[in-house]
């Protein structure tokens, strides 16, 4: 009875530890690699051109998405696989010449199996499997086929196998591998078969990023020196204007490394992630030395461990670049903010001293709204006291306007007080209405 419903992806994640069987390989037998580096709209015109083919041939056509499938193509044993950013084919041909590297595998397929392919070739591997007695490595025959006794050779798997190669391309742009073998199970020396192809396919893939890392190290080397000078100009003093323009500049250099950084940061991770298989390629080989030669882990490693510090330290200092150019805007922002701040400060400096004069002129005139306001009233108090007097009333009209004038002065002065205070409160404090 089942208790518990699966995963989504249980099914999925189940068949990936079978998605690469590897193949059975006889001895003798021919083996060549080629690795196409594509995009992945080519990567999808070579399934898609794989499953018509098969279509044709009348072989059964793999599933939408699978990214691995064995076929033959004639004679031919052929293993297709997808990868990230390559499409592989491997060719097995276990009627190989006596003579190693004789020809091609690939030779004895159609012409329209393999005939224009989208995508560039990266890795090109050609590998002769000798059958060995001992699986000692033969001097003799590995002087002849790489015509010079100065190759790399290792003994693998526990001394069973032997491993020779010069890492030099021949004529059609192949490496060229030649093994001495003495396992008599095809399903092992299927696996030694498939970790030395994938040596040479996964080294090649991790020294993609040296040519980025390379162009990347002269574009950073501007920018550094560009930041150089940007940070004597921060450090030469504030100044608005220059100011500005060294923020426009720094914005620019901001972009210009955020750009190479976007543009090569996957490639650096990937040769990071490449250069791993390969160590993990060749821990499983087993591999020990042969006396008189280098081992061919150590040629590979000698060769590709520069290239991936390389890419570690273009990429570092892509990083140091970038916090660079952000200490910098960070540190500049900082100063213009402090002067702005100063700016500011005097603004409001003279707005203070504005609002005293005006309150200053403001009680000026107040105090002569205030003596118009007495003169317009005492000059009718005194028009009225004379009305008075005329009528017949004991008045004085000139000693009437003088006892008025102090006190309606000191009335009016406070009265236009008590109204400017009662409309400040009524603006500050809407809600007392």
């Amino acid at each position: 009875m089942v208790y518990w419903r699966d995963h989504d992806d249980r099914a999925d994640l189940i068949a990936e530890v079978h998605a690469r069987p590897r193949p059975e390989i006889p001895a003798p037998a021919s083996v060549s690699r080629i690795d196409l580096f594509v995009t992945p709209e080519e990567g999808d015109l070579h399934f898609a051109r794989l499953r018509a083919r098969l279509a044709d041939l009348g072989q059964p056509v793999p599933d939408d998405d699978a990214r691995h499938h064995i076929y033959t193509e004639g004679p031919l044993q052929v293993a297709f696989e997808r990868h990230t950013e390559f499409v592989s084919y491997t060719v097995l041909d276990a009627d190989p010449p006596d003579e190693p590297f004789k020809g091609d595998p690939l030779g004895k397929a159609p012409k329209e199996a393999f005939a224009g392919m989208p995508g560039g070739r990266l890795s090109a591997v050609r590998l002769h499997i000798v059958k060995s007695k001992d699986g000692k490595l033969d001097e003799k025959l590995s002087k002849q086929v790489f015509g010079k006794s100065d190759f790399a050779a290792s003994a693998i798997r526990g001394g069973a196998a032997s491993l020779a190669a010069d890492f030099e391309p021949d004529g059609d742009g192949y490496m060229r591998f030649l093994a001495f073998d003495s396992t008599p199970a095809d399903a092992v020396r299927g696996r030694m078969v498939q970790r030395i192809l994938e040596l040479e396919a996964y080294r090649m893939a991790a020294m993609l990023a040296l040519p980025v890392a390379r162009k990347a190290g002269s574009a950073l080397t501007k920018l550094e020196r560009a930041l150089d000078e940007t940070s004597d100009r921060i450090a030469a003093g504030p100044h608005a204007a220059k100011d500005r323009d060294i923020l426009q500049r720094l914005t620019r250099l901001a972009g210009e490394a955020e750009q190479l950084r976007a543009k090569n940061d996957y490639r650096f991770a990937a040769a990071r992630a490449y250069g791993r298989i390969v160590e993990v390629r060749d821990q499983r080989l087993r591999a020990d030395r042969i006396e008189g030669h280098e081992r061919i882990g150590v040629f590979i490693e000698r060769r590709l461990q520069p290239a991936l510090r390389t890419c570690e330290a273009v990429a570092s200092r892509q990083q140091a670049v970038a916090e660079r150019v952000d200490r910098a805007v960070r540190l500049l922002a900082t100063r213009v903010q402090v002067d702005l701040e100063e700016q500011n400060k005097s603004v409001l400096d003279a707005m203070n001293r504005r609002a005293e004069a005006q309150l200053k002129l403001q009680e000026t005139v107040e105090a002569l709204s205030a003596v118009a306001i007495t003169y317009y009233a005492v000059s009718l108090i005194y028009y009225l006291a004379r009305g008075g007097e005329a009528a017949g009333l004991s008045i004085q009209p000139y000693i009437a306007a003088a006892i008025a004038t102090p006190l309606v002065f000191v009335t009016a002065l406070f009265g236009i007080r008590w109204v400017r205070s009662w409309l400040k409160a009524r603006v500050e404090d809407p809600g007392d209405e």
